[in-house]
């Protein structure tokens, strides 16, 4: 009987411990490690880890267009508290800014930077 006994107290606390030891959020059911990061969970969350990015507006003359037209090589002025005046290829996220610019047009873009990345979003063909 005494055996009986002492079998069944381990019994309970062995399954107590197996109980316990669950990743289990047992006011969600969620079975996630506690100690990961949380993805965002709605919009405004996704806003607030959007990178952050600056944008600047400069002057200069469309060189080439590449053939996919996912980059327009610009001879531009220089970028006020970014970078000289040179000429570079810059990127294009929306291929609609190049409507009606051609090679050769004297234009004023828009320069955003968010990070290591660079893209222009905006393109306006200036009256020469």
């Amino acid at each position: 009987m005494r055996s009986f006994l002492s079998f069944s107290v381990l019994m309970v606390i062995g399954l107590l411990m197996v109980g316990c030891s669950s990743n289990q959020d047992v006011s969600t059911g969620s079975t996630e490690d506690p100690s990961m990061p949380l993805a965002a969970s709605s919009a405004s969350d996704a806003e607030s880890h959007a990178p952050e990015h600056t944008t600047y507006t400069a002057a200069g003359i469309v060189r080439n267009i590449t053939p996919s037209r996912d980059f327009v090589i610009l001879e531009h002025e220089e970028i006020p508290g970014f970078m000289s005046a040179m000429t570079m290829p810059f990127a294009l996220r929306d291929t609609t800014v190049l409507r009606g610019i051609q090679r050769g047009d004297r234009v004023r873009f828009t320069l955003v930077v968010e990070g290591n990345t660079a893209y222009i979003s905006a393109l306006e063909r200036l009256a020469e």
